[in-house]
């Protein structure tokens, strides 16, 4: 996608590309940026930016660990002095990025394939930790919000009645394309989506895809909330059949949406939802595990 400026309010600008950035300014010279993208790039493209609007990067705020958010980063700490904010499980994989290949791997170091700048970020130290509520930067007074379900710690910025939501919501096109939208935990996936169709803001800025006024950003929640429990309903219907493993049930419902796994990456990226599906059953008393043969089993509770 092309890099489109859009400025939004007096103070607000959004870089519309692959992953879309924020730029809010500080002051006279200071600007706050969102989620700067994956790669060096994407850095120099946000520098270039400012400096066309005669702003300096004071901050970075990242709304969750994933790379192609924050991955430019490593590149504007090493020619900035700016200043980088997560909340505090997120901190974590951004100043530690290997936990995230190793989380997807099941807890072992990843293999290679797995290293790919996609799912691996260099580091950079997160300067504080941000919780739900009033943020107070350099005069100015943001709020922050909690969105977990994409990611464990994800949070949303909200200033000039403006939602920069990260990837809380996964937007339909995407949906329609990959079929296993990345969520790590459906309960609080579920719970964020409700809380972003009830809300009024005058627009939601994605991480990725176009900016969204109320009535779009509804209708794409309502999207995502009934996509995600139709694949809840799927997985049902696998383990109707019988007891399955999670490796199982991940081919059957990949057969079912016809989207073959023939990476690493898509692999572990997918099988993650399978899991967040199962872990979203076991809580709500839908299935029961059993072991065989050395091999892990889930069926439908009797």
């Amino acid at each position: 996608m092309e890099n489109l400026l859009h400025q939004l309010s007096d103070r607000v600008w959004v870089i519309q590309a692959v992953t879309n950035t924020g730029i809010i300014k500080l002051n006279d010279r200071e600007c706050l940026a969102v989620d700067p993208g994956g790669d060096k790039d994407n850095a120099k493209y946000l520098l270039k930016t400012l400096d066309r609007l005669g702003m300096e990067l004071a901050g970075v705020l990242i709304t969750h660990a994933h790379a192609d958010h924050y991955g430019a980063c490593a590149y504007l700490k090493k020619n900035t002095g700016s200043q980088f904010f997560a909340s505090p499980f997120e901190s974590s994989l951004i100043e530690q990025p290997l936990l995230e290949p190793i989380f997807l791997y099941g807890g072992a170091e990843p293999i290679k394939e797995l290293t790919h700048k996609f799912l691996l970020a260099k580091p950079v130290t997160v300067a504080a930790r941000l919780a739900a509520g009033d943020w107070e930067y350099r005069g100015n007074t943001f709020k922050i919000i909690d969105l977990p379900g994409h990611s464990t710690g994800q949070i949303g910025l909200v200033c000039d009645d403006l939602l920069f939501s990260g990837d809380a919501l996964m937007l339909s096109d995407y949906i329609r394309k990959f079929k296993f939208p990345f969520y790590s935990n459906v309960t609080t996936a579920l719970r964020t989506l409700n809380l972003i169709y009830n809300s009024n803001y005058r627009m939601l800025i994605p991480g990725h895809g176009p900016l969204l006024d109320p009535a779009a950003y509804r209708r794409e929640s309502d999207f995502t909330i009934r996509n995600l429990n139709e694949l809840v309903e799927i997985a049902l219907a696998e383990l109707s059949s019988g007891p399955l493993t999670v490796e199982k049930l991940l081919q059957r419902m990949a057969r079912k949406l016809e989207t073959p796994m023939v990476t690493p990456i898509q692999y572990v990226l997918d099988r993650t939802l399978v899991l967040a599906i199962i872990n979203y059953l076991y809580t709500n008393d839908r299935v029961e595990y059993f072991f065989e043969d050395s091999l892990w089993f889930w069926k439908l509770k009797s």
